[in-house]
């Protein structure tokens, strides 16, 4: 799957952006941080993988935002969230609203995703699902509680 980036006006200050793909040195994240957005809504749900060059490029796209511009994370995928827990400035001025969790369930293999918004992670803390198809008590896959940490430190 190719990079590509799809925007929604929401409203007359609010662009929804969705970076599509896997971000490389070649991703044109040009159109990331639109200018003349007054709140920017990064829908980060689709992004597979970045790489090295991918986490230069992401950072220079954060940092091009201007100094009234809200940004806001939401949904961030683990791919992003790993990056977010190993570099500084990933998330430049942007907050993050709530991320996606994935889960492994060591009964029966079974994989699964929860979105899990930030805010009512702080107040209420992680609690493991239990596996939609044996009942077990999954387990965070990818991620471990520090990229949790590290996101909720960006959290509003």
């Amino acid at each position: 799957m190719s990079f590509r980036i799809e925007t929604e006006k929401l409203d007359d200050y609010t662009l929804l952006v969705r970076p599509i793909g896997a971000i490389s040195g070649d991703s044109d994240l040009s159109g990331l941080i639109p200018k003349g957005s007054a709140r920017v809504i990064l829908d980060l749900a689709n992004i597979s993988r970045i790489d090295s060059l991918g986490v230069r490029e992401w950072i220079r796209a954060m940092q091009s935002s201007g100094d009234s511009q809200t940004i806001v994370w939401e949904r961030v995928s683990p791919a992003m969230s790993s990056q977010v827990g190993m570099i500084t400035n990933f998330v430049g001025r942007g907050s993050v609203a709530s991320f996606i969790l994935p889960w492994w369930c060591q009964a029966c293999g079974n994989e699964h995703t929860t979105d899990v918004e930030a805010q009512a992670l702080k107040r209420s803390g992680l609690e493991s699902p239990e596996c939609p198809k044996c009942g077990a008590t999954m387990m965070l896959d990818e991620l471990d509680e520090g990229y949790i940490d590290a996101l909720l430190e960006h959290a509003p």
